[in-house]
């Protein structure tokens, strides 16, 4: 796939960005909307991005924090896959052990991206989640 179709198809994803630092949060974003994402929400946990998806509709994909006050990365995305399986959840976060990694596989995490994060990083998520659509 060229770089160019999947800038295509992710102008077309409505994507929510769940960080409770401010400023990664804004940083995520940023990036995702350089990088031609038009739909983008942030929420600063779990619970904020659940009220999100209840008053604002289900995303198509969900960057989300590992570790955040109120709900963390993990417990939203043991809710929100059972009731949406269809939305890609991308896990961001600075925890990269094998045990972290295989906890967040088994709760059908869609991807994972590790802390600190570039332009390039997010591309090679980005394609891995539209080759899962193909």
């Amino acid at each position: 796939m060229s770089e160019n179709e999947l800038l295509e198809w992710v102008a077309d994803k409505s994507i929510i960005v769940v960080e409770d630092e401010s400023s990664s949060r804004m940083v995520l974003a940023g990036l995702l909307r350089s990088i031609g994402a038009t739909k983008v929400r942030v929420a600063t946990n779990g619970e904020d991005a659940l009220r999100q998806i209840e008053t604002k509709g289900v995303p198509d994909i969900i960057f989300c924090d590992w570790m955040m006050p109120e709900m963390d990365g993990l417990t939203l995305l043991s809710v929100v896959k059972p009731l949406h399986p269809g939305v890609r959840f991308v896990m961001v976060t600075s925890k990269k052990e094998p045990d972290d990694v295989r906890t967040a596989a088994a709760l059908k995490v869609d991807g994972y991206v590790v802390k600190p994060y570039a332009r390039a990083t997010l591309m090679d998520s980005l394609a891995r989640l539209r080759a899962k659509e193909a």
